[in-house]
């Protein structure tokens, strides 16, 4: 008997502590980010963007077009490796605009075009001085 007494017990104590650490509990003690409008008190959602607008999506999709144009003028083996790194920076420059922030400063939607178009160009400049080079043939 003292024996099953232990043994529940230690069930029991096994069990509370799992149920301590579950996802459950963790996830109900995580705060959800608020934003104070006026007198009102709005729950903003964990990881929301103000960048990925309509407006945005277009301007990506002229960004894409002008680097397949780009990448259509150039030997694709020679230039294999700044054809990747070219594809690379623009995803990496996209994916920046999902994230909460994105560059949505006091200036708004403003700031997030410069700073989009900006890196585009740099990168843009980058791909097209690596290809102005005549590959150097190894001997």
């Amino acid at each position: 008997m003292r024996k099953l007494i232990s043994e529940s017990f230690f069930f029991c104590s096994f069990f509370s502590l799992f149920a301590a650490f579950s996802p459950m509990t963790i996830h109900a003690a995580v705060k959800v980010p608020v934003q104070q409008m006026g007198n009102k008190t709005v729950a903003t959602a964990i990881g929301a963007t103000r960048c990925l607008t309509p407006a945005m999506k277009s301007l990506h999709a002229q960004t894409v077009k002008q680097m397949e144009k780009d990448m259509a003028q150039v030997d694709a083996v020679v230039y294999a490796k700044a054809i990747e790194t070219y594809q690379k920076k623009l995803s990496m420059i996209w994916s920046a605009m999902s994230e909460p922030y994105c560059g949505y400063g006091s200036r708004g939607m403003t700031a997030v075009k410069s700073s989009f178009n900006k890196s585009v160009n740099r990168m843009r400049a980058e791909f097209l001085a690596v290809t102005k080079t005549a590959p150097v043939a190894k001997k």
